[in-house]
Formats: structure tokens, C-alpha cells, sequence
């Protein structure tokens, strides 16, 4: 819909002069990206990160614009957090983070290859939200009501969301 030619509406002409914030174009295509960046934003330290296709880590306000929503729709989503620009992105972070700095995923646990490929780069570090395991849809909501109610969420090392098969699961 923001790709259309005849959408008229100020994202979508955004996106054709290449000015659309990236967690403005997210928040448009997913409700979970809302309560993520609400989130994120409310109880970060540092300013939130992005996991985008291709891309690795960007900022939320990094302009995009039509050429970057085609390259990104033309990854396929089942591995689109495990691309080399990422692992290149979390070892840089990883290398410049203070020592006792956490991060928080707030990805779906479910996305195996997030864990996969910044597990082994944050360690014990890496942590995930405990109330979202086991959610399943329900997961934006829940970011979205504690952001709004000031009530950070209890985290686990990602190292410890339970696997089902060859894939760590908990949606």
C-alpha cells in the first residue's frame, strides 16, 4: 500500500520522496512494531534499534523510501534476521556497548535467527521480556500497556527461552 502510486495519504508520499522515518513505515505495517518501539523507547537507555532485512541495526529515524521497502520485501522473512550486515551490526554494538549494558530483544522470541546470530555476540547480555513467552499475538499489546503504565517487564537471558525442535519457540 505505501508502494502504490495513487496512495495519497503522507506516509505513502513520504515513501516516494525517500523521507519516511523507518519506525513510522513499521509501525504502519504492524501493530507488534507500536508496542515494540513504545517500549523501547520508554525503558531504553540508548536509542532503539531496528532488525531490519538486509539492513542489520537502524535507527527508527533513518529515512527510507520505495527502493528500501522493494529490496526488503524481496527478502525472505524466515531469514531475514540472519543476514551477515546484522552480525556486523551486533559485533560493532557489542564492541562499543559499556561493559554491564543490557539489550533487550523484543523481537518474538519465536524469530530463532535473532537469537541465533546476536546470542553468541551478547551472551548472558542479550535478554528477552519473560511475559512474552508463550504469547503469541498478544505480545504488542502487552508492550504497549506497559510502556503507557511505566511498568518495565521482568527480562531472562535469551540463551534461556525454551527450544521446541530445532527452533527456539515461544509463539
Amino acid at each position: 500500500m505505501l508502494r502504490r502510486p495513487e496512495a495519497d495519504f503522507a506516509l505513502a508520499r513520504a515513501v516516494r520522496r525517500g523521507e519516511a522515518l523507518l519506525g513510522d513505515v513499521c509501525s504502519f505495517l504492524g501493530v507488534s512494531f507500536r508496542g515494540q518501539l513504545a517500549y523501547a523507547t520508554r525503558f531504553g537507555t540508548a536509542g532503539p534499534l531496528v532488525i531490519t532485512p538486509g539492513d542489520g541495526l537502524q535507527s527508527p529515524h533513518r529515512k527510507v523510501g520505495i527502493a528500501d521497502l522493494a529490496r526488503w520485501a524481496a527478502i525472505d522473512p524466515a531469514t531475514a534476521g540472519s543476514g551477515e550486515r546484522l552480525r556486523a551490526d551486533a559485533e560493532r554494538l557489542a564492541a562499543t556497548r559499556p561493559r554491564a549494558a543490557t539489550l533487550v530483544l523484543l523481537e518474538s522470541p519465536a524469530a530463532p535467527s535473532c537469537i541465533d546470530v546476536l546470542g553468541p555476540i551478547f551472551g548472558a547480555a542479550l535478554l528477552v521480556p519473560r511475559a512474552m513467552l508463550g504469547r503469541g499475538g498478544s505480545r504488542a499489546a502487552l508492550l504497549l500497556r506497559a510502556a503507557q503504565q511505566g511498568a518495565e517487564l521482568d527480562y531472562l537471558p535469551a540463551s534461556e527461552v525454551p527450544q521446541r525442535g530445532a527452533m527456539r519457540s515461544v509463539a
